[in-house]
């Protein structure tokens, strides 16, 4: 298990450049890892089934590429529902929190 600095989990946990926000394809757009869990509960099947599928998982791509958060990235990949990302999300965000302080 990789150890994380402080300061990598204050960045983990900010805001990413305007750049670089996550566009869903409803129109909502996340700035950082803390609003995913709450998009997820309220996203509608058909917006989560076209991020998340067989071919891709846009969501663990955006927090690889760009959040850089490569362990909550690995862990989306391996789970294709929403309750599975929201736990994961969720876990990896309260973890960030208590190393950021």
């Amino acid at each position: 298990m990789a150890i994380i600095s402080k300061e990598d989990a204050k960045r983990a946990l900010s805001d990413v450049d305007s750049n670089h926000v996550f566009w869903v394809c409803n129109g909502q757009v996340l700035k950082n890892i803390k609003q995913l869990p709450a998009a997820m509960k309220k996203m509608k099947k058909e917006v989560f089934e076209h991020h998340v599928n067989k071919e891709k998982n846009d969501f663990a791509s955006w927090i690889n590429d760009i959040v850089k958060d490569t362990k909550l990235a690995a862990d989306l990949k391996k789970v294709k529902d929403k309750k599975g990302i929201i736990k994961k999300a969720a876990d990896r965000i309260k973890f960030l929190e208590k190393k950021a302080k």
